[in-house]
């Protein structure tokens, strides 16, 4: 056993530890809030995008292997019906501060992301 534990100690003293040191502040500025906002919302944009696309897919499989059933066909343009919703309530969310800010005179609109 003491032959095997030497074995190891070799091993353990070429092994350096290094500390790493902890990141500044990520945010330092309002800008920097904006920006961590509007990356966030952008990628939640494109999330329900690709999923109204996929939903899209599957309501399409749904509706072709429905083979007449009423009920399938029903499932099928329900998950449509979703999947259009999902798309018309992504884009009107990333269009509504920019047009509500539109409305009310708001030079560049509401949008600080520049949408």
């Amino acid at each position: 056993m003491e032959t095997i534990l030497h074995a190891f100690i070799p091993v353990a003293r070429a092994v350096t530890v290094t500390t790493a040191t902890l990141p500044t502040s990520v945010i330092t500025s309002t800008g920097d809030v904006t920006r961590i906002f509007c990356g966030g919302v952008q990628w939640l944009f494109w999330a329900l995008i690709a999923l109204s696309v996929a939903m899209f897919l599957l309501g399409g499989i749904h509706y072709a292997t429905a083979a007449g059933d009423a009920e399938k066909v029903s499932k099928a343009n329900k998950t449509l019906l979703y999947a259009a919703l999902a798309v018309v309530i992504a884009l009107f969310a990333l269009g509504a501060p920019a047009f509500i800010g539109s409305i009310f005179g708001v030079k560049g609109g509401l949008s600080v992301c520049g949408f």
